[in-house]
């Protein structure tokens, strides 16, 4: 199935994604050539899911509902769209009129992978056992990254920053916390605390709510409030780790620390520092958006904005919604969140009737984590995985509602 093939590679980049973080970051900090490579990478991966999405469509194996002719009109859609306000607005076929059409690709081909296959019970077993085993793999692979980042600014004294990734611990966190393994999930929540990541560590706490309620609103509530209050208390224990010493200032620990530290001392007083430069982004980007029409059709592919003192000509905001917004406009985004929050619905819904498949339980927590880091981060344009289980759990909430009718 296509699905194995597609989500293995995913999850493949996903887990050596860490060695290339670890070898761009001590071997090539600074790559002149980098968006060449990435828009090289683009126009390929642009080629070949092109022809991969249209035979994922044209030879499903199982019937073309209304649902799916809905999902693939929508996307086939907004890809008229993008490229006809862009090329009207005159916009060049560019690094960023590529990036956007990537983009996009990764939405619909991984969308179709998940959505577009037929799934026996045999397969969902294996896919089960897939990502128990990648899961395994991620969190290693994380914590042999940030130990082998440590090891090499320790020794040698490097002073680049390090910015550890952890997005992709979303699906383990996921994974373990449907199974109640609570000290794996404690360990993934210290490794979003200790890597300083905002927005993961915001989605982990929401989708610890719902293991704890097992998805069920009513359960939330209790759970919702204690975590809320030691939220609340994080400020004045931050400050007072830092004030005291009580982490060294240079270590990963202290780092987070100081990185919590001046987001709550300047969030009311210097928005560009909390933010780490988000406001910034929506500062230069959103005066594009000049007339009614923009705001109701969008730009359309290849728009950017530009830092008046930054030598790269093109930036993008890492809000993912205000991206869809500013490429789309209100219309069609609006049409693919509303589009988005109906299928997690479903989704979410079939996963809590008692006897659904462990797969399906764990898939609306790790979306919902996906989408609440996706106000820091532009996630859902480049992370396939997502999409791919977005169709997968839409796949298997129908596939449940037809067998038990």
């Amino acid at each position: 199935m296509a699905i194995f093939t597609v989500l293995s590679l995913s999850l493949t980049w996903d887990v050596a994604s860490e060695l290339i973080f670890f070898v761009r970051v001590t071997r090539f900090p600074n790559i002149g050539s980098l968006y060449t490579w990435i828009q090289i990478a683009s126009l390929t991966a642009i080629g070949i899911a092109s022809f991969a999405a249209f035979a994922l469509v044209t030879t499903t194996a199982i019937r073309i509902d209304r649902l799916q002719i809905f999902s693939i009109t929508l996307a086939f859609g907004l890809l008229a769209e993008g490229i006809l306000i862009g090329l009207h607005r005159g916009h060049s076929f560019d690094l960023p009129f590529a990036s956007q059409i990537y983009y996009w690709l990764n939405m619909t081909l991984g969308f179709c992978v998940g959505f577009g296959s037929s799934y026996r019970e045999k397969d969902i077993e294996a896919l089960e056992r897939l990502v128990a085993r990648f899961c395994v793999l991620l969190v290693i692979a994380t914590w042999a990254g940030i130990v082998a980042l440590e090891v090499v600014r320790i020794t040698t004294g490097a002073a680049f920053y390090i910015g550890y990734p952890s997005e992709q611990l979303l699906l383990p966190l996921a994974h373990y916390g449907q199974r109640r393994r609570w000290l794996v999930v404690l360990l993934i929540l210290i490794t979003f605390a200790l890597t300083g990541k905002r927005g993961p560590l915001v989605a982990s706490a929401f989708m610890l709510i719902y293991f704890i309620a097992m998805g069920h609103l009513r359960r939330s509530l209790i759970p919702a409030a204690v975590i809320a209050l030691s939220l609340s208390m994080l400020p004045s224990v931050v400050s007072t780790m830092e004030n005291h010493g009580w982490v060294s200032e240079d270590s990963l620990a202290g780092r987070a620390v100081h990185k919590w530290k001046i987001t709550f001392e300047y969030a009311t007083t210097d928005a560009t520092i909390a933010s780490s430069g988000r406001n910034l982004e929506i500062q230069y980007a959103m005066p594009q958006l000049d007339r009614p029409l923009d705001w109701f059709l969008g730009l359309g592919y290849g728009w950017s904005f530009h830092y008046p003192d930054d030598e790269s000509p093109y930036h993008f905001v890492h809000l993912s919604y205000l991206n869809y917004v500013m490429t789309y406009g209100v219309a069609g985004a609006g049409l693919l969140f509303s589009a988005i929050a109906a299928a997690l619905l479903a989704i979410w819904r079939n996963a809590l009737v008692a006897g659904s498949r462990p797969l399906l339980q764990m898939i609306p927590p790790f979306l919902g984590g996906c989408l609440l880091t996706a106000f820091t981060d532009h996630l859902l344009g480049i992370y396939l995985v997502f999409w791919i289980f977005l169709g997968l759990g839409l796949q298997l909430a129908i596939r449940r509602n037809i067998t038990t009718e």
